[in-house]
């Protein structure tokens, strides 16, 4: 048991069957996947390593009344727990459904980010109990309008200088911020994009931004909004260790070196964020 090569899920599952506090040798490697600690149990790893098995959705789901994890280190190097597809079309502003290039092994409630268009990820979740059809899935929020372009319009603005970092304003959400990569006699004559924004509602173009740093700084731009491409990285997981927040008991002396989402807190209380 715990030779750091063969799985021993088995062997801890019937541990947990057989009694109520579990001592793990020390300096040990064990490969597991999927293990719940339910009501009443207590592990204690004594400093060894739980380590993700292929196929894994988690490490170790702590579950249950009066439940404790102590002195264990919680690893996925390979990113077992990680669940990777694609987009297989585009999905724009406000759609509230994608279509994946594969379902695998996604499951509705779990967290997922999405690439956009502009770079960034995007984080949600695949709607609980009925979010997912085939190789389409509904997200419990609308992809956000993120900028992937920016062009100075007008006479780009006045007081300004290169360096100077803008804020785009109107819109709801996250805002875009432009760094001003080129300017001539205070105004502005080119922009990069700092920050692409996260907007539910975009702003219309040609946005007003203004520097936090110098208010007479301002200038109008347009941007190029977007959701996200066909082919973005679609990705999501429970956590290697999942920890049900309705639970009594807690957490001692966890080391995490390597995990794709690592511990994620999740209550019983709504179905969408309860991994089964």
């Amino acid at each position: 048991v715990c030779d750091g090569a063969t799985s021993d899920s088995a062997a801890f599952t019937a541990a947990f069957a057989a009694g109520s506090v579990i001592q793990v040798p020390t300096g040990k490697t064990c490969i597991v996947g999927d293990l719940v600690l339910a009501a009443g149990k207590q592990l204690d790893c004594g400093g060894s390593m739980l380590q993700a098995a292929s196929g894994s959705s988690w490490v170790i789901k702590k579950n249950g009344v009066n439940t404790w994890i102590r002195n264990c280190w919680v690893n996925d190097p390979s990113d077992y727990n990680k669940k990777s597809t694609t987009l297989a079309s585009g999905a724009s502003p406000g759609a509230t459904s994608v279509t994946v290039a594969s379902a695998g092994t996604f499951a509705n409630g779990m967290p997922v980010t999405v690439l956009l268009a502009s770079g960034a990820y995007w984080p949600t979740k695949i709607r609980p109990t009925t979010g997912i059809a085939g190789t389409t899935f509904t997200l419990s929020d609308p992809i956000p309008s993120s900028a992937t372009a920016v062009a100075v319009a007008g006479g780009g603005g006045s007081n300004c200088a290169i360096g100077t970092t803008m804020v785009v304003q109107g819109g709801s959400g996250p805002p875009v911020t432009l760094y001003v990569s080129g300017a001539a006699a205070g105004a502005v004559t080119s922009a990069t994009i700092s920050s692409p924004g996260l907007y539910s509602t975009a702003p219309s173009n040609p946005v007003t931004a203004v520097s936090g740093d110098n208010a007479d700084c301002i200038a109008t731009f347009n941007l190029t909004m977007a959701g996200a491409s066909s082919g973005a990285a679609f990705e999501g997981g429970w956590g290697s260790l999942v920890v049900d927040q309705s639970s009594y008991g807690g957490l001692d002396n966890i080391t995490m070196p390597s995990c794709f989402g690592c511990i994620g807190y999740y209550s019983t209380s709504t179905t969408s964020a309860n991994p089964t």
